[in-house]
């Protein structure tokens, strides 16, 4: 049963893809091989895409789902509307390192 929902989503080359290695290097945390886009589409096809990942988790024994996809820092309201209890971890870095 997954009883943590975390989304690593930012700017992109802010460290997204760092902190969520260094998350899901955990036992508990299950993280997607790739981006998943999951959140910009029509709700009912973002759950069902969510409720997927959430059975590939329970499937390989996780408890902890985490989601990185740096764009969905443009839909944070829509993923706490449609995810209750999600969890952000949203890295800030000065725009001038990532040029």
């Amino acid at each position: 049963m997954i009883r943590c929902k975390g989304f690593v989503c930012g700017c992109g080359h802010s460290g997204t893809t760092l902190i969520a290695t260094i998350l899901a290097s955990h036992a508990d945390v299950f993280l997607p091989f790739e981006e998943t886009n999951a959140f910009f589409k029509w709700a009912p096809l973002a759950l069902y895409r969510y409720s997927k990942l959430k059975q590939a988790a329970t499937g390989a024994g996780k408890s902890v789902l985490l989601e990185k996809t740096p764009r969905h820092i443009r839909r944070v309201d829509r993923i706490r509307r449609l995810v209750p209890g999600a969890k952000f971890v949203m890295p800030v870095r000065d725009g001038r390192d990532t040029v």
